[in-house]
């Protein structure tokens, strides 16, 4: 029974390491979350500063012209209101990455803001290693439930030795009064009494064992399904980010070169300029909304297939 007692113990230290596992895999997960939403606001930020350039640009022509008598008040007023939106939004943007910068520091226990690479590459990698399948080794939630299953199985074990007799030997020998020989041993065998109790005990471990193994069973075919469909989510997004990169991208750079130099040479006005290459910065931002999509899906597939960090 001592020996079933002290492989229990072994088993429910095993436990507490896999959710130690478990929570640093999901630390790890939202780490690199905030990390790349911190990299793509900074993205955001600059996308929304190229847009006010240009449109500063063209309010300060829509004013000279409104001076010079070529133009309506209606595009003046169009093209303040449009430049004081886009530095509100900019603002807004910027308090968000002070904010992201102090959340990334919490998480790594830095105690300050944390200032990163904004160049760096804004799509998550995925190695082939991070897909390779879901097992024991590489899901900690089955590998603490299999675990959990483990402890079960040890806790019948130790519930059913319980119910052997109770093999016990003594010796001592003692002095008194300087004299010594006074010797004893004894042997006895204890027999559990209240022997229901403790067959209601293993009937209980029982029970606990085959919910163990139900937990494990279940959660294996679930995560097995989440797995088929985000790979299926990945494929998806990483289809569409190539989309964005071959094709949307290079056509909203050319909406607008072609707005700006239109609009330069006096053949549109400052409202067809805006209604012009509002498409193009739509298209940008959706982008950068694939990219945070993708990943999204990368680092969750990571934290569900992929290695210890």
């Amino acid at each position: 029974m001592y020996s079933a007692t002290r492989r229990l113990l072994e088993s429910q230290v095993s436990t507490a390491e896999q959710r130690v596992r478990s929570q640093r895999r999901e630390l790890a997960r939202t780490i690199g979350s905030t990390y790349y939403e911190l990299l793509l606001s900074y993205q955001r930020a600059a996308l929304l500063r190229r847009q006010d350039s240009l449109y500063r640009r063209a309010a300060r022509a829509a004013r000279i012209r409104y001076q010079t008598g070529e133009t309506n008040r209606l595009e003046q007023v169009s093209a303040e209101a449009r430049s004081r939106e886009l530095q509100n939004r900019l603002a807004l943007t910027r308090t968000g990455i002070l904010v992201q910068r102090q959340q990334l520091g919490t998480l790594l226990n830095l105690g300050q803001p944390v200032t990163i690479d904004t160049a760096a590459a804004l799509v998550a990698p995925l190695a082939p290693t991070d897909t390779a399948g879901l097992s024991v080794g590489s899901n900690p939630t089955l590998a603490l439930l299999e675990q959990e299953a483990e402890v079960s199985r040890r806790q019948t074990r130790v519930e059913q030795l319980r119910r052997l007799p109770d093999v016990r030997v003594g010796y001592f020998n003692q002095t008194i009064n300087k004299e010594r020989g006074f010797q004893v041993a004894q042997a006895g065998v204890a027999l559990p009494l209240l022997g229901g109790v403790q067959k209601g005990r293993i009937q209980a471990a029982r029970i606990g064992e085959q919910t163990a193994a139900a937990q494990l069973q279940y959660a294996t075919a679930q995560l097995a399904g989440q797995l088929r469909g985000m790979r299926q989510q990945l494929a998806q997004a990483r289809t569409s980010l190539t989309y964005y990169e071959q094709t949307a991208l290079p056509q909203a750079r050319l909406i607008l070169d072609t707005a700006e130099k239109s609009f330069r040479a006096g053949d549109i006005e400052y409202v067809e300029y805006v209604v012009n290459t509002e498409p193009a910065w739509q298209i940008r931002l959706a982008y950068l909304d694939q990219v945070r999509q993708y990943n999204e899906l990368v680092l969750m597939l990571q934290a569900l297939t992929g290695p210890d960090l």
